[in-house]
């Protein structure tokens, strides 16, 4: 391509386009001088995960559950307008990036060879054409930490995407463990939301977690830990049957929408959760594992597809064929550690059928669109409208796949099932006040459809639930 300078000489120029950020591999010699850096959704997945790197001999830091902070740190170095998981994983690795350099007083580049960070590739939604890793790269090249090494690994059980000379294998011993954590952590969950809410003695139920959740990370570093988990799980069983319980009857919540918001608990979500059961209500536990389900059937009907209607050599089918295979067994594998943990835990919440979720939703949205959490939400919500007192939705601000849903699907969904207390919250990470009282409503209206339900008159109903609402205004204040 040639153009000409202020004196109408011809310059000779070539256009270079961008492809993506380096990502130095970490290689099996560099093992023992490097610090994995781990972060998997929220605090108590990452536990879990981390007993298997102890167990492995990998030195990490857990970075922990996220906070405030870290969306503020990720909004200054990451891109405008992108959503709230990249912002509060961007300022999660730049803030302990600092802290480790300001702590021992290493250089940027000293840092870049030590550290690693390691994370799920899940959150790569297509309206960001899965960009969220570059984004990653590009806040901490801004930042002076240029070189430094990200890896991310998929769902898939079956996937072997390492290197030989890698330091960390993703092979299948490592996603058996990966998947093994992320469902003790959802099982643990679960007997928690079931559990807290009608506790006699407040704070009980919070020891036998904290209690339970040392116990399981325990088992899982110790080499036999197929063997401990069983009893390990069994006696948690225990400690949570015998927390002293009420027989009160609570309305109850359910909260879906984008799968990080919706599972990261804690500032990402603006401790919803926590807030809706301080307000004396039942709240649904939010299974990550529905993410593993979701990527396999993905999986398995694109694979289907390609059989059925691409123009396929023998060897290329074979290997299509050979794929499905694998992802059924991993759907039935995954189906037995459920079953399996959630009943020697004690659970009695029943864990979703996704495929009848799937179908059920499908009239309305197609199943095939697997951007954000798909058609699942719109399924919840159908489901949920004949058995729960508020629905919420909750997705980063700007979701595409989730304000296609909530904004677009579910005002249809609410005019066949006028019942359903539906609300849409877009979180950015601020404005918990605001947030946080429109929740209040929904509470409100909750309360008062769950007492009506039980045959309270129309009076009494609003009269009870305005005095106990009075109970939110300290919260909201804080």
């Amino acid at each position: 391509m040639d153009k000409q300078d202020e004196k109408g000489t011809d310059l000779e120029t070539t256009v270079e386009h961008w492809t993506h950020f380096e990502n130095p591999p970490w290689k099996r010699e560099d093992r023992d001088s490097v610090t994995v850096l781990l972060s998997v959704v929220e605090p108590r997945k990452s536990r879990f995960v981390s007993a298997f790197l102890e167990r492995m001999g990998i030195r990490h830091i857990d970075l922990g559950a996220y906070d405030f902070e870290d969306i503020l740190v990720g909004r200054r170095h990451g891109t405008p307008s992108l959503c709230n998981p990249v912002y509060f994983i961007t300022g999660k690795i730049l803030r302990t990036l600092d802290r480790i350099r300001m702590e021992t007083g290493m250089s940027h580049e000293e840092i870049v060879e030590r550290y690693v960070f390691v994370c799920p590739s899940g959150p790569c939604s297509p309206c960001r054409c899965g960009m969220y890793t570059q984004e990653y790269f590009k806040a901490l090249n801004d930042a002076g930490y240029r070189g430094f090494r990200i890896i991310s690994f998929s769902s898939d059980i079956f996937d072997s995407e390492s290197g030989k000379d890698d330091a960390l294998q993703f092979d299948f011993e490592f996603r058996i463990n990966l998947l093994l954590a992320l469902i003790l952590a959802d099982a643990l969950h679960a007997r928690d939301m079931e559990t807290r809410p009608f506790e006699s003695v407040p704070g009980s139920t919070l020891a036998v977690v904290e209690e339970a959740e040392r116990m399981i990370h325990d088992a899982l570093r110790s080499p036999s830990y197929y063997l401990k988990l069983p009893g390990t799980l069994r006696r948690i069983g225990r400690m949570f049957d015998a927390v002293p319980r009420s027989a009160r009857q609570l309305p109850k919540i359910f909260v879906s929408g984008e799968f990080f918001a919706n599972n990261a608990h804690g500032a990402p979500s603006y401790d919803l959760r926590e807030f809706c059961m301080k307000q004396g209500c039942e709240v649904n536990p939010a299974f990550f594992t529905l993410r593993v389900y979701f990527d396999s059937i993905r999986r398995m009907d694109q694979t289907s597809r390609a059989l059925k209607y691409d123009k396929l050599g023998s060897s290329e089918r074979r290997k299509l064929r050979v794929f499905l295979l694998r992802q059924k067994i991993a759907m039935a594998l995954t189906t037995y550690l459920v079953r399996k943990c959630f009943r020697s835990i004690g659970v009695r919440t029943a864990y979703p059928d996704i495929e009848a979720l799937f179908e059920l939703g499908h009239p309305y949205y197609h199943r095939r669109i697997f951007g954000g959490e798909g058609n699942l939400e719109v399924a919840e919500a159908i489901e949920q409208s004949r058995h729960c007192d508020g629905f919420i939705s909750i997705k980063p601000f700007g979701c595409m796949p989730s304000s296609g849903v909530s904004d677009g699907i579910q005002p249809k969904i609410q005019d066949l099932h006028p019942d359903l207390n539906f609300l849409s919250l877009e979180t950015s990470g601020d404005n918990a006040a605001n947030v946080l009282n429109r929740v209040s409503m929904l509470v409100f209206k909750a309360k008062r459809q769950h007492r009506a339900s039980l045959g309270w008159s129309p009076a009494g109903v609003l009269r009870d639930a305005v005095d106990e609402d009075r109970s939110l205004e300290p919260a909201l204040a804080a």
